[in-house]
């Protein structure tokens, strides 16, 4: 990690999507490079890999870049920062222990910048986690952000995307139950013929320990709720399996693919 990085990205302040863009909407003309200024990032957590940036025992290296992601205070949202605590949360964040003052500070992997090795080679080095194992989820988080396969229209429509507003809308309606079903559940997972023309699919929730009541009869009833949509944009959507890790062997889990690991909420 380092102090003070550069935040910077190409946009169109006259079509703006994110607030540092609406700030350069007067006075521009087109399509320019936006560098964050007031606001910047007061850490930059590296997201490239080590073997990427040392480059050891290579005799012309070839990778000048080194991507940075910005690091800011997270306010409110108790809710985020207790999972995040857990190592888990919203899916484009990282929560950094290690750094000072009470603040409490989050990687955000929506964007990264890249910078030239030689100015990173001057500046101080700071350690954002208490341990290897934690460096570690940040790496297994990266690799799940960027592996995300591509589905079906029909899937995102009538599975994808009703699945992950129930999750919010329980956040916001019965957040008890909410909080029941965030701790049993840790990934959920898909089996389908096929990603890009399903016709036949099925959620796999899985977790560490026992599935309570509550959250076996949610997920069931959810599947009850969704089964005719699905089925008339062309899916038949088994019933859900509910399995422990446990309980599953290395080849089962490998022929799941995972759509959402962390928070259930993480859309938020």
């Amino acid at each position: 990690m380092v102090r003070h990085p550069p935040l910077f990205y190409f946009a169109d302040p006259l079509r703006p999507v994110w607030r540092e863009t609406r700030r350069y909407a007067d006075g521009s003309q087109g399509p320019e490079v936006v560098y964050v200024d007031e606001t910047a990032p007061d850490y930059g957590l590296i997201t490239s890999q080590t073997c990427d940036i040392c480059e050891e025992e290579v005799t012309r290296p070839l990778k000048p870049w080194v991507q940075l992601a910005p690091v800011f205070p997270l306010s409110g949202n108790s809710g985020h920062k207790k999972s995040l605590r857990r190592g888990r949360g919203p899916a484009h964040y990282v929560y950094l222990p290690n750094l000072p003052g009470e603040e409490f500070w989050v990687a955000d992997l929506r964007i990264e910048v890249p910078v030239e090795k030689g100015w990173l080679a001057f500046q101080e080095k700071l350690v954002g986690f208490p341990s290897e194992e934690a460096q570690r989820a940040v790496s297994s988080k990266l690799a799940h952000l960027r592996g995300r396969p591509a589905f079906s229209a029909a899937f995102v429509a009538a599975i994808q995307r009703p699945l992950h507003e129930a999750f919010d809308d329980l956040f916001d309606r019965n957040r008890t139950l909410y909080l029941q079903l965030d701790a049993d559940i840790e990934e959920v997972g898909l089996r389908a013929d096929n990603f890009l023309a399903m016709t036949r699919v099925q959620l796999v929730f899985l977790g560490t320990g026992p599935f309570s009541q509550a959250t076996l009869g949610w997920c069931r009833d959810w599947h009850d709720a969704h089964f005719l949509t699905a089925q008339g944009l062309g899916i038949n959507m088994l019933p859900p399996e509910l399995v422990r890790f446990a309980d599953i062997s290395a080849a089962e889990y490998r022929s799941i693919t995972v759509v959402l690991r962390g928070e259930l909420a993480s859309s938020r």
